[in-house]
This record gives structure tokens, sequence and C-alpha cells, in this order.
């Protein structure tokens, strides 16, 4: 919650008190530096994501022609759907994910019980309500990082190559765009994730770093991780 006019300025309505005295009239402590105040200011509290507004669920048609829609993950009626999503993933694709895709813990504390605040879970599925892809859009507390938001989106074997790992990105784009984040960051191991990487290409994402063998294979190999960033515009405009 924002501060209101009493809050910000710390008196309403009478004389204006005097440069460091509160309101006693005692001088306020002071930094080392004899001009800091002695402790940083209190951080805004993180709202949670306004998924409302962003029109859920979003229907969207594959190549295949196969009906698709785009929603939250529910942390109850979609978990026995999750665990079969993750199990339809090959021994190399679980490999490179941020967590331990068999651990039924893991992906409780991952994904069906993060903060709603930070971390917001979206799953692509079909009629049947079967998950096809998993995508994340992971934002920072407000800070010198909160205007970065992380995303990572795994699809289907079942799906792949029907531009459903695109459109996810497009929904996650256009929902940083609402949640009023500046860049968006995305990791791929090059050497494995090529496509994806030309993929986000084409969505103006671009290659910022790349780390020197950060990651390795099932077998000890070693890969490049690359780090790449879209800067997110502040709105669309009406046409």
């Amino acid at each position: 919650m924002q501060a209101g006019p009493l809050e910000k300025s710390g008196h309403a309505g009478g004389p204006p008190r005097r440069s460091g005295m509160d309101s006693s009239g005692r001088a306020r402590p002071r930094g080392a530096a004899g001009n800091a105040p002695a402790a940083w200011p209190q951080r805004q509290r993180r709202v949670p994501m306004p998924l409302s507004k962003h029109g859920y669920p979003r229907p969207l048609i594959l190549k295949d022609g196969r009906e698709v829609w785009l929603r939250p993950l529910q942390p109850v009626e979609d978990e026995a759907r999750l665990f079969t999503f993750l199990g339809s993933l090959s021994d190399e694709d679980r490999w490179y994910l941020d967590f331990d895709a068999v651990d039924p813990e893991a992906v409780r504390r991952e994904l069906l019980e993060c903060n709603p605040r930070c971390v917001l879970p979206i799953v692509a599925v079909d009629t049947r309500d079967a998950v096809l892809a998993l995508a994340t859009l992971q934002r920072h507390h407000p800070g010198a990082r909160g205007h970065i938001g992380r995303v990572r989106v795994t699809v289907a074997p079942a799906a792949r190559g029907q531009r459903l790992g695109t459109y996810v990105f497009l929904d996650l784009i256009q929902l940083a765009v609402e949640l009023g984040l500046r860049v968006l960051m995305a990791q791929f191991v090059r050497g494995v994730e090529d496509q994806a990487i030309r993929a986000v290409r084409r969505l103006d994402f671009f290659e910022q770093a790349v780390v020197p063998d950060y990651a390795k294979d099932p077998r000890g190999n070693s890969y490049d991780l690359v780090i790449m960033l879209k800067r997110v515009h502040r709105g669309y405009d009406d046409f």
C-alpha cells in the first residue's frame, strides 16, 4: 500500500516541522555521514499479480488445429495433471529444469505452493485439461531488481513444433507489460535448447551474456549458458 499525504509528509494541517526534527521536536537519528537517515525506507508491498484483467483462460489454435487454453495453474485441481505432464518429459528434459521434477515435495514447493506475489505458473491445457506446456514468470521483491522478470517455458514432447512455446512466450510478454515490468530474462543451454533460442530471438530477446561451461548434461559434458533479455514496452497503443 502506498503512503498517503499524511504518511509521506508526516504532518497534515499544522505548521511544517523543521528539517531533522521528529513530532516531539527532538532531532532525528542520522547515519554515519550525518546527512543520510539511519535506516533505509521501507519497501513497497508486492501485490498479487492481476490475473483477472489478463483474460484467462485464453484460447489458442496450434498449427495442427488443436484447441489449447492458457490459464494459471490451479494448485489443487491441476496437481495430478501437472505430475502427468512432468512424467511425459524425457529424463534429459527434466535434467535441465530448475527443480527436481521427480520429487513430489520439490514440485509442490516450486509450483503448487509458491508465493503468488513472486512466482506465477501458467499452463496450456487441451480440451481434456491435459497439460501441454508449463510456464513460469518470476519477479523479484521491490528493490534494485523489482523491474525484472524471469521467464521459462517447457512444452510437452507431443506438442512441440506447433508454435505453442512461442504463443506462451507472447502471453508472458503481455503479462509482463500489465505488471509494469521493464525487462524479461530467459536462460538457455546452448547446444541443448537452440530451437528455443531461435524462437525467442524472433520475439526481440537479445543475447546479453554467455557463461562458458556453466551447465552439464547427464553425461558430464559442459555447455554454455546463454542469458537473453527483452526490453518490455510500457504498453500498446490501441488500433
